[in-house]
């Protein structure tokens, strides 16, 4: 399945402004734009000179301690040197604990930004960012320790810094010994840039009395290394020239977002922006946005929100709708994330560690980088045959490939090896609850159909399970819900839904393999006109729940995992407002009566449209053939 998208959580009018999630968005100025661009709000400081009265120049907001930084603003400059300090006589700033200006007990920034410009300025980039952690601290005073355990949290990655910096800076052919050697030099980076960043802020809280010595720990900074690196968006806000044959968002500006950050340990890692634009083109803003709550927004040519221009000088994320937005519909900007660097091959060496293997082939499962991940398991599976965790993510691996077949004859086989195994236990009882059913067997059925779309999305023409059967169905699954403690939220990762296995709800699973062998198999055979000597697998099966007040009320776009799809409705729209299963391809809605089915190519994108009211059930079916 495709990464989902965030929602608008209430309807929204054309041109409102509208918060995204709870956590702070946090600009950050490149060292290379400095003088050009404030350093506070990302704007164009020749732009903000234009606007200011004769008499009044912007050099009068340059950073008192003369680092070179300069602001577009008074109210900016004095944001950043002395945050929420209404006196302005503590330097509780963001930019006052990482200024590199002339006083001796700042000595030792000066040489951390200029270790940084020889191996990363990623380092300097997460510097600030403990610098805007450590501000926002202080104006929380009583819930100081709070408030930094929160940020943290939100700006913790699943991969290190070291990893991704080490696979990503390695031109050729992926060798384990080169990636385990270029992590060593990049763990000794990283150590030393804290080493002198630490020794600062230590020297800046005894000068000004601040308590937070506690708070310096080396991991927390290795965290928010790794998150400029995953969670930082490229920016550029252009104001074109007017007659631009352009399209223009609503506010004049167009937007731009992408990912721009590369590795390399013999220069400043952050490059210029990849964009180019005409002479008379006018960047307004330009700088990085790292923020948690943005990174879910997905990306659009269309796109139906885009970023305040003002609420950059702020600590939330604000966003303007582009056009009127219902609720729970999907948010996207124009926004362009690039995956980082892929590599060719790996190698096995004589000697290394199953859970660093392990850890880097997981890293490339996740990227997408399919190809590398087998290759990194096939490492792991040489040297030790019986690794659970390492099969189990081979098959997912193939299954991602479209490898049906050979995914489950791996967790089949990998199972007899290793019985003990969490996951593969689990996916050995879920294979063994479902009938398969062989397209060559005899059986006949009404295979009546309503084609949608030829050759991929067609809905039974009669009711295949009674409704009294479907009511039974839902009440059972509600039952097994209460016994567990809830539905379940997290068994599909990307797209997750509420929702409980079939084969874990043995008043259904009976029923459903009784239906599937006499009437949803027969169906798929006529419909996709599947040959005989072909069987048809269920690969998982779940009832889904969506409840429009209290819970999931909609799915985005996306696809499925396996070859043909099927949802199930077990109640009607007399139950709920809305709902239905969308295929933007074919521009319709399709919401099949209770008791009937649709299926189609799990490859086609669809998605499930949002209800408004009531309680819509169905039961979901990923399907393979053999």
């Amino acid at each position: 399945m495709e990464k989902s998208s965030a929602v608008a959580t209430k309807a929204l009018r054309k041109g409102e402004l509208f918060r995204i999630g709870s956590m702070p968005v946090i600009p950050l100025l490149l060292e290379n734009e400095k003088g050009s661009f404030c350093g506070n709000c990302l704007r164009n400081l020749e732009i903000r000179e234009c606007k200011v009265a004769c008499n009044q120049s912007i050099a009068s907001y340059a950073c008192p301690g003369e680092c070179g930084e300069m602001f577009c603003s008074l109210q900016c400059k004095l944001g950043a040197m002395y945050g929420v300090d209404a006196e302005h006589s503590k330097p509780w700033g963001w930019h006052s604990f990482i200024c590199s200006g002339i006083p001796a007990e700042k000595s030792a920034i000066v040489e951390f930004s200029k270790y940084c410009s020889r191996s990363s300025e990623t380092f300097m980039l997460a510097a600030k960012l403990l610098a805007h952690l450590f501000s926002g601290a202080l104006a929380c005073q009583e819930d100081a320790v709070k408030f930094i355990s929160h940020f943290h949290k939100h700006f913790t990655t699943r991969h290190s810094w070291l990893d991704l910096a080490a696979r990503t800076s390695l031109e050729s052919g992926f060798h384990y010994c080169e990636f385990t050697h270029q992590r060593r030099i990049l763990h000794g980076q990283l150590v030393e840039a804290w080493g002198l960043l630490e020794s600062h802020f230590l020297n800046i809280f005894a000068c000004h009395d601040i308590q937070f010595d506690v708070f310096l720990k080396f991991n927390m900074y290795a965290d928010f290394v790794a998150s400029v690196e995953t969670m930082t968006y490229a920016l550029n806000i252009v104001r074109r020239p007017t007659g631009s044959d352009v399209s223009e968002c609503a506010n004049g500006f167009s937007q731009s977002y992408g990912n721009r950050l590369s590795h390399d340990t013999t220069h400043s890692p952050m490059l210029s922006s990849t964009k180019h634009f005409d002479e008379d083109t006018i960047i307004e803003l330009s700088g990085l946005i790292l923020g948690f709550d943005f990174i879910g927004l997905s990306h659009s040519c269309a796109p139906n929100v885009q970023l305040d221009l003002e609420s950059l000088s702020l600590t939330q994320l604000s966003c303007i709708a582009l056009r009127n937005i219902e609720r729970a519909f999907w948010l996207s900007m124009h926004v362009f994330t690039m995956l980082l660097g892929t590599r060719k091959h790996f190698t096995l060496p004589k000697n290394f560690h199953d859970a660093d293997m392990m850890s880097l082939a997981t890293q490339a499962y996740e990227e997408g980088r399919f190809k590398d991940c087998l290759d990194i398991l096939n490492c792991i599976i040489t040297n030790q045959p019986g690794d659970g965790d390492a099969l189990h993510l081979y098959g997912v691996t193939m299954l991602s490939l479209g490898n049906w077949k050979v995914a489950h004859k791996i967790w089949r086989c990998a199972h007899v090896l290793k019985k003990d195994h969490y996951w593969l236990e689990k996916q050995a009882i879920k294979d063994s609850a479902y009938k398969s059913f062989d397209c060559g067997n005899k059986t006949t059925d009404d295979t009546d159909c309503l084609t949608i779309k030829a050759g991929e999305v067609y809905m039974t023409s009669r009711t295949v399970v009674s409704a009294l059967t479907c009511k039974n169905w839902v009440a059972a699954a509600e039952r097994v819900a209460k016994a567990k403690g809830g539905w379940e939220t997290d068994r599909h990762k990307v797209v997750p839904t509420t929702d409980l296995p079939v084969h874990e709800i043995p008043e259904i699973l009976e029923d459903w393999n009784g239906l599937f062998v006499t009437t949803i198999g027969p169906c798929l055979r006529q419909w996709y006109a599947l040959a005989p000597g072909n069987n048809i697998h269920v690969h998982d099966a779940f009832v889904v729940k969506y409840d429009a007040m209290h819970g999931q009320c909609h799915l985005p776009i996306h696809t499925d995992q396996g070859q043909f799809s099927l949802t199930l409705a077990l109640n009607g729209t007399e139950d709920y407002i809305g709902g239905g299963t969308v295929f933007p391809d074919f521009s319709c809605t399709v919401n099949p009566d209770c008791g009937k089915f649709i299926a189609f190519k799990s490859s086609t994108p669809h998605g499930a449209s949002p209800i408004t009211f009531g309680l819509r059930y169905i039961i979901v079916a990923f399907l393979y053939t053999t």
